[in-house]
């Protein structure tokens, strides 16, 4: 969730600073504290510079991305603050990315031609667990109509995506 940026009493919007607001375990919490930030999830980083072009359509000014992780299972004051310049260079590679499967997914008639759906590439990701169309199955299936195996593997995902992203993370 995003703190509201159009007031105009928000200290944040006149230090062009865009906030969203995640949870995590706080063991997780303290190990990004000592400088582990690999345990970002990549994705939250991706959707605070989308927010950030957003903001920007919309006329304002944003120069930081600003990840607040606030603990679970501890106390408010063991959160943590992660600041990064925003890129939209980020932003518009994500937009392209769905475009880019959207696209794919017109070219094979889905969802109306299900036996098409194979064609469609699984991502990897520790975030299956939490995608509407997460079907538990083995590494070897293949996404069908009836959903998505996913791949519950973080590390081969995270490598995954420094990779694709090229660096700009």
């Amino acid at each position: 969730m995003c703190i509201a940026v159009e007031a105009e009493d928000n200290l944040y919007v006149t230090k062009n600073f865009l906030l969203t607001h995640n949870s995590a375990a706080a063991d997780k919490i303290k190990k990004m504290s000592l400088g582990d930030i690999s345990l970002i999830p990549m994705s939250y980083r991706v959707q605070g510079h989308i927010y950030g072009l957003g903001n920007i359509r919309a006329g304002r000014r944003v120069r930081d991305i600003v990840l607040v992780f606030l603990p679970r299972n501890g106390l408010i004051t063991n959160m943590f603050i992660h600041r990064e310049p925003y890129n939209e260079l980020i932003a518009f590679k994500a937009l392209d990315r769905m475009y880019t499967i959207v696209d794919r997914m017109n070219e094979l008639q889905l969802p109306e031609r299900a036996a098409n759906w194979p064609q469609i590439a699984k991502d990897a990701g520790p975030g299956c667990w939490y995608c509407p169309f997460f079907k538990p199955g083995t590494k070897d299936d293949l996404p069908d109509a009836t959903g998505c195996p996913g791949n519950t593997d973080a590390n081969s995902n995270m490598e995954k995506s420094l990779k694709e992203w090229g660096g700009l993370l």
